[in-house]
C-alpha cells in the first residue's frame, strides 16, 4: 500500500508506523498541556496543574528506537 510518507509492504510495517505516529502525538499533547499550565493564572486550576505535573512521568531525552 502506497501512503504520501512511503510504502507500507506489511502488517508489522503499519503497526510501527502506527506506533510512532501515537508516540509523537502524545510528546506533543505533553508540550501543549506544559504551555497551558504554564498560562494558568486561577488558583483552582494552579492546583491542578500542580496535581497534573505530579503524575506525569518524566522523559529521559534520550532517543527512540522509533524516531524518524
Amino acid at each position: 500500500m502506497e501512503t504520501p510518507t512511503g510504502t507500507i509492504e506489511s502488517e508489522r510495517d503499519l503497526f510501527a508506523r502506527t506506533l510512532r505516529e501515537l508516540y509523537h502525538v502524545e510528546r506533543e499533547l505533553e508540550d501543549r498541556q506544559t504551555e497551558l499550565t504554564e498560562a494558568v493564572t486561577d488558583e483552582e486550576l494552579e492546583a491542578f496543574s500542580r496535581l497534573t505535573a505530579s503524575a506525569r512521568p518524566t522523559r529521559s531525552g534520550g532517543s527512540s528506537e522509533f524516531s524518524t
